[in-house]
C-alpha cells in the first residue's frame, strides 16, 4: 500500500494490506494492514507465505510488526492505515505465531515468538516464555524440554509449522505488535520465519442481546451537557430485559476527545448511573462513539456486544429534515451565528423532527429557510443542471430518490452530489459565486410519482443521508419527474431557451390540458407546437398590439386545482398557481429581466386585476417609452402557469 521497499525487500516504511482476513459477527470482510516497526541484527526481509528474515542466533536479531483491523476496503494508498474496525462487531481476535522450532539437531538455536502487547490469554504449544530476550518480556521460543537436555535447543529438531507454536487471545483488538526473532549460542546465520494465523471471534450469544444504540437524533447541546440515553434499554439477557445486579457492563472502546484533555461522553457502568450515556457540559461538538459488553453476571463469559452513537452541539438548537419518515431524518446543529448554510436564509431550528408527506414542514413552521435549490424540469433519461444557492465554505451532499421506494440509496446512483464546493471543480462553474451546480443524470425509467429530494451543506465531509452534522444546514423537497413523453415545451426560437412543463391534470393555459413534445419545438413564429399533435395554446384570444409608453391590458385564461372548487360553487378567494409573463420588448432574442412582466401573479390574487377567482387573469403591461414611440407587436411572449411550490409545471 506504501513505502519505497516491497514484498521481497521489506522495510520499516513499507505498509501492506491483506484482504479479506476474516469477518465480523455480520459476515462483513476484514481487511490486516502489516508494518515492520523494528529491525534488528536482521537482513532480507522477506513476507511471502510467512515472515522471513536472515539472523544469527547469538545476535538475539529480531523484528517487531504490527497488526491492525481495518473496515474491508478502507486502506487505500491515499489512507494506508484505513479505518479502525468497531469492537462491537466481534467478541476478540484470536493471533497464533507459527513453525517456532530449532535450525535442526546440533545446532543451539530457536525461533523466537510473542506479543508486545498484553493479549488477555496467552497459550503455548510446545512453545515456551523466554525470560532476558532484548525485544521485551513477552518473548516466546521452541520450549528446550520437548526433546533431550531441557537447558538448549542442541536436541531439537526443525519441524513442520504446526508443531510447535503460540496463541494469544485478545478481548478487544484494533492493533498489536508482534515478535519475529531468533535465539541460541549458535552463530550459524540463517533464513528463518514463522507464520501468521489471525481469526475475529464472531460467534454471538443466544442468551446476551445487546443492540446498538443511535442517540443522533436526539443531540445534546455542549453548554449544558446531559444524559443522550440508556443502554440497557433495549438489551436482554436470556429474552428478559437486561438490568442490574444480574447484568455488567463493561466498556471496550471510550469516546475519542477531539483534543488532548477535552472531555467526552461517557458510559456509566456502576453506581447510580450505570447504563445511562453521560455527557458532560462543555464536551465539543461532534460525533462520538463508545463499544460496550454485557454479560451476564451469573456467567460471565457469556457475553455480547454494542455500539453507541452519541451527538453534540454547539449553539442554539438543530435543524431537522422534513422528508417523510422513511427517508431517515438528519439533524444539522444551528450556531447562534450560522457560516454555512443552504441559501441565503439562516437556517430555524426546530425542537422535534418535522416529517411530513410534501417535505414542506419545515417551511411551515418557524422562518421558511428552505431557499437553496429552484428545480428545473427533471425528465426522465436527460440531463439537468441545478443550481443550488449556499452560503459559507462547505461540502454539499444531495439525493434524489428515483425509484420512488422512500429510500435515499447510495448504490442504485441516487446520490447526485458527494462533497461538491463552491470552489470552480467538478460540475461547479465559478468559484466564490455562492452558488454550486450540480448535473443530474435522470434514469429513464425514473418514478413518475411524487418522490423527493435531500441536500445537506456543512464543513464535514462524506455526510450520509441521517448522519448528525455539526453545523450547516438540510433542506428536503418533493418533486415530479416527467415522463420522456409527458413535457409541454415552449417553440419561440432557440436563443430564448427551451422550458419544459411536466403536464399535470388541473394546471394549464386555455381551456384543457396541453399536449407534450418529446423534442424542442423552436421554430421562428413560435408556432411549432401549434403545428405538432393538437394546437393547445388557447389562453390568449388575440394578443393586442403593445404601443410605446402605454399600458395595455391582457386577459388570459387559466385553471388550477381550485378550479374544481369553483365549478361546484364553492367561494374561492384567490388561486394557488403563480403565473409567469415576459414579453422581449427590445427584440434582443432573450428574455432580459427587465422583461418580466408578471411575477407569481394568481387568479384573484395578486396582479390580477379583476381581482375575482374566476379562471382568468387579466393584467396590465406597461410597455417601455424609450423605443421612438414606436408601434410593434408583441414579440414571441412567453407565458407560465408554475405550481406553487416544487418547480415549474
Amino acid at each position: 500500500m506504501a513505502g519505497s521497499g516491497s514484498r521481497t525487500n521489506v522495510t520499516p516504511s513499507d505498509i501492506f494490506l491483506f484482504d479479506d482476513v476474516t469477518t465480523d459477527i455480520n459476515g462483513n470482510p476484514i481487511d490486516v494492514v502489516m508494518q515492520v516497526t523494528s529491525i534488528n541484527n536482521a537482513t532480507a526481509l522477506e513476507l511471502d507465505t510467512s515472515l522471513e528474515a536472515r539472523m544469527t542466533p547469538e545476535d538475539d536479531a529480531y523484528i517487531t510488526y504490527r497488526l491492525r483491523l481495518v473496515q474491508d476496503g478502507t486502506a487505500t494508498a491515499a489512507n494506508p492505515q484505513g479505518l479502525a474496525i468497531d469492537q462491537s462487531r466481534i467478541n476478540g481476535v484470536i493471533v497464533q505465531q507459527t513453525d517456532v522450532d530449532s535450525r535442526g539437531e546440533g545446532d543451539d538455536s530457536s525461533d523466537v515468538v510473542g506479543s508486545l502487547t498484553n493479549p488477555t490469554v496467552t497459550s503455548f504449544f510446545n512453545t515456551a516464555p523466554l525470560s532476558s530476550f532484548p525485544a521485551g518480556p513477552n518473548a516466546i521460543a521452541m520450549d528446550p524440554a520437548k526433546v533431550g537436555d531441557p537447558f538448549d535447543w542442541e536436541d531439537e529438531p526443525n519441524e513442520s509449522s504446526f508443531d510447535n507454536y503460540a496463541t494469544y487471545e485478545f478481548n478487544t483488538f484494533v492493533e498489536a505488535e508482534f515478535i519475529h526473532g531468533y535465539t541460541g549460542s549458535s552463530d550459524r546465520r540463517a533464513t528463518r520465519g514463522s507464520g501468521i494465523q489471525l481469526c475475529a471471534i464472531s460467534n454471538t450469544s443466544p442468551d446476551i442481546v445487546a443492540q446498538d444504540d443511535d442517540y443522533t437524533a436526539s443531540p445534546v447541546n455542549t453548554l449544558l451537557g446531559g444524559t443522550a440515553g440508556e443502554v440497557m434499554s433495549n438489551d436482554t439477557i436470556n429474552g428478559l430485559p437486561a438490568a442490574f445486579p444480574t447484568a455488567t457492563l463493561t466498556v471496550l472502546t471510550e469516546a475519542v476527545p477531539q483534543n488532548t484533555g477535552d472531555p467526552v461522553p461517557v458510559l456509566e457502568t456502576a453506581g447510580a448511573e450505570a447504563g445511562r450515556v453521560i455527557v458532560p457540559a462543555g464536551v465539543p461538538a461532534g460525533v462520538y462513539t463508545i463499544e460496550y459488553q454485557l454479560c451476564d453476571a451469573l456467567d460471565p463469559a457469556d457475553c455480547d456486544r454494542a455500539l453507541v452513537t452519541v451527538a453534540v452541539f454547539a449553539g442554539l438548537g438543530v435543524d431537522f429534515g422534513d422528508a417523510p419518515l422513511s427517508y431517515l431524518t438528519p439533524t444539522h446543529g444551528v450556531d447562534a451565528s450560522p457560516g454555512v448554510y443552504l441559501g441565503l436564509i439562516e437556517p430555524d431550528i426546530e425542537l422535534v423532527a418535522q416529517s411530513d408527506a410534501t417535505a414542506t414542514a419545515d417551511d411551515l413552521i418557524g422562518t421558511d429557510d428552505e431557499d437553496g435549490i429552484t428545480f428545473p424540469v427533471l425528465t426522465q433519461g436527460t440531463i439537468s443542471t441545478l443550481d443550488v444557492t449556499v452560503t459559507g465554505n462547505g461540502n454539499l451532499q444531495a439525493w434524489i430518490d428515483f425509484n420512488g421506494d422512500g429510500l435515499f440509496e447510495e448504490t442504485l446512483g441516487e446520490r447526485i452530489a458527494l462533497d461538491l464546493k463552491d470552489d470552480g471543480t467538478q460540475f461547479d462553474n465559478v468559484a466564490g459565486d455562492g452558488v454550486i451546480q450540480i448535473d443530474v443524470t435522470v434514469p429513464s425509467d425514473a418514478t413518475t410519482s411524487t418522490t423527493y429530494a435531500r441536500f445537506r451543506y456543512g464543513s464535514e465531509t462524506g455526510l450520509s443521508t441521517s448522519d448528525f452534522a455539526v453545523d450547516g444546514e438540510v433542506e428536503d423537497y418533493s418533486l415530479v419527474i416527467a415522463a420522456a413523453d409527458l413535457s409541454d415545451r415552449g417553440d419561440a426560437p432557440a436563443t430564448y431557451g427551451d422550458p419544459r412543463h411536466i403536464v399535470v391534470q388541473d394546471i394549464y393555459l386555455g381551456a384543457g390540458e396541453p399536449d407534450t413534445e418529446q423534442t424542442p419545438q423552436h421554430s421562428p413564429d413560435s408556432d411549432a407546437d401549434d403545428l405538432s399533435g393538437f394546437d393547445d395554446e388557447d389562453s390568449i384570444a388575440v394578443f393586442p398590439i403593445l404601443e410605446a409608453g402605454t399600458t395595455v391590458p391582457l386577459t388570459i385564461v387559466t385553471h388550477e386545482t381550485l378550479s374544481a372548487q369553483l365549478a361546484l360553487g364553492i367561494p374561492v378567494t384567490a388561486g394557488i398557481t403563480n403565473l409567469q409573463l415576459w414579453v422581449d420588448f427590445d427584440q434582443s432574442g432573450t428574455f432580459d429581466p427587465s422583461e418580466h412582466i408578471a411575477v407569481d401573479y394568481r387568479d384573484g390574487g395578486a396582479g390580477d386585476t379583476d381581482g375575482v377567482f374566476n379562471n382568468q387573469i387579466t393584467l396590465n403591461i406597461p410597455c417601455p417609452c424609450e423605443y421612438h414611440q414606436r408601434l410593434y407587436p408583441c414579440t414571441y411572449p412567453l407565458v407560465d402557469l408554475q405550481r406553487r411550490r416544487g418547480g415549474p409545471f
